[in-house]
C-alpha cells in the first residue's frame, strides 16, 4: 500500500502546474570528501499522486502515497473510510476492528408491529409476518386520513365511514349501514335511505334526452309556422 523516498524535511509545498500538482520539496546532498562536510541542497518535485494512488500526505520526512483500493489492517478510517457496503465491509482487512464501528450497524428485520423498535419489513412474501403484512400495518398504524381500500376499518374504527348508522345520515352521511335487518334501522332501511349512483345517473339521463327532444321540436314547430 505504501511507497516513498527519502526526503530532508527542509521546505515543502504542493504546486500546481501544468494543469498537475506536485510536491515540491528540498533534497539534501552532503559532501564528505573534504576536511567538513558540505550540505547542498537542490529542488526536487514529486507527483501528488502517483500511479494508482488515492491520496498522499508528507510525514516524517517521506511522501507516502495511500491506496485506498487495497487499505492495510492499520490503514486509519480517516485516511481511508471504511465501506458501507456490507460485502466490501467484511473483504476489507479492517473488518472488525478499525472499521466496525464505523459502519451503519445492520438493520433489524420486524418480528412483529415495530418490534423490534424501528425495525424493517422484511423482503420475503412469506413467514410468519411477511414484507405485505407488515407495510400493511406501518401504514395503517395511523388510521387518520387513511381510506377504506387502504385501510380497512377495524373494531373501534373512529373513521366516519366505519361507524354503523342508527338513522339516515346518522351519526354522519358517511356512516355504513348494518349487515343485518336486525334493529330499528335495519340494513334494507339504510340502503334505501342512501343516494343511489344508479338513480342519479337514470335521472341524469331523462333529463338531457328530455332536452335533446326540446331542442330538436322547437326549431321544428319554427319551421312549421
Amino acid at each position: 500500500m505504501f511507497s516513498g523516498m527519502s526526503l530532508k524535511k527542509i521546505k515543502i509545498k504542493i504546486q500546481y502546474n501544468g494543469g498537475k500538482e506536485s510536491w515540491i520539496y528540498a533534497k539534501q546532498q552532503i559532501d564528505l570528501s573534504g576536511l567538513y562536510p558540505v550540505y547542498k541542497y537542490t529542488e526536487e518535485k514529486a507527483p501528488l499522486l502517483s500511479s494508482g494512488a488515492t491520496s498522499s500526505i508528507f510525514e516524517f520526512g517521506y511522501v507516502v502515497f495511500l491506496d485506498c483500493k487495497n487499505p492495510l489492517a492499520t490503514t486509519s478510517a480517516a485516511a481511508c473510510p471504511c465501506p458501507t457496503n456490507p460485502t466490501e465491509l467484511v473483504s476489507d482487512p479492517r473488518y472488525g476492528t478499525i472499521c466496525k464501528e464505523e459502519v451503519e450497524p445492520e438493520l433489524q428485520i420486524c418480528t412483529a408491529y415495530n418490534t423490534p423498535l424501528d425495525c424493517t419489513c422484511s423482503k420475503s412474501s412469506t413467514g410468519l409476518y411477511p414484507q405485505a403484512t407488515c407495510e400493511k400495518e406501518k401504514l395503517c398504524h395511523d388510521l387518520q386520513d387513511k381510506t377504506e381500500i387502504q385501510c380497512p376499518c377495524i373494531d373501534g374504527d373512529e373513521r366516519a365511514f366505519c361507524i354503523t348508522c342508527t338513522a339516515k345520515d346518522t351519526p354522519s352521511s358517511e356512516c355504513k349501514c348494518p349487515k343485518d335487518d336486525e334493529g330499528d334501522y335495519s340494513q334494507e332501511k339504510c340502503e334505501a335511505d342512501k343516494p343511489s349512483f344508479d338513480k342519479e345517473s337514470t335521472g341524469s339521463v331523462r333529463a338531457t334526452l328530455g332536452m335533446i327532444a326540446a331542442a330538436v321540436v322547437f326549431p321544428a314547430l319554427v319551421l312549421l309556422v
